[in-house]
């Protein structure tokens, strides 16, 4: 089915944890390109749609119920958010792997106000949804982060656009 998408998670993922684990206290608080969002909101928003997603999956949340717009921004502290980062993504990618086999692949099911789609192409929707927020919300150009990997050991040294 969907193998690429799995892989694309996890890449996305990854870049997701690689800049969010280097941000320091005030960069966490930049504004992000996301209309009156800052970059710990966007992230909060990742980990809660891996968790919606899985919800939903597991049949224990009703798409039917919800809107984008739904997944609003909690309060989080940066340990908190990474944390949960962390946890959600885990438990996301175990589930999600399993969705691309049949029975489960072929199997159609409510995208929140997205439209119905095969169970194999969540993990797809994720990592879209990840890239997106990461190279186009939190990162330069259109954000006010700038990533400069030059630093030892390949750290994501975040900076002000000037």
């Amino acid at each position: 089915m969907s193998q690429d998408g799995i892989l694309g998670l996890r890449a996305s993922i990854a870049d997701a944890r690689k800049v969010l684990g280097s941000l320091s206290e005030i960069e966490w608080h930049q504004p992000s390109a996301a209309e009156g969002w800052s970059v710990l909101d966007v992230a909060v928003h990742m980990g809660d749609l891996l968790e919606t997603l899985t919800s939903v999956v597991r049949h224990e949340l009703d798409a039917d119920d919800l809107s984008i717009e739904d997944l609003s921004i909690q309060n989080g502290t940066q340990t908190w958010t990474l944390e949960d980062f962390d946890r959600q993504s885990k438990f996301a990618l175990e589930l999600f792997e399993d969705l691309q086999s049949e029975p489960f692949a072929s199997t159609r099911v409510p995208f929140l106000a997205l439209g119905t789609y095969p169970l194999h192409l969540v993990a797809d929707v994720c990592a879209f949804d990840f890239y997106t927020h990461l190279q186009w919300d939190i990162l330069s150009p259109r954000a006010t982060l700038q990533c400069v990997t030059t630093e030892p050991r390949g750290r994501c040294t975040l900076l002000a656009r000037p």
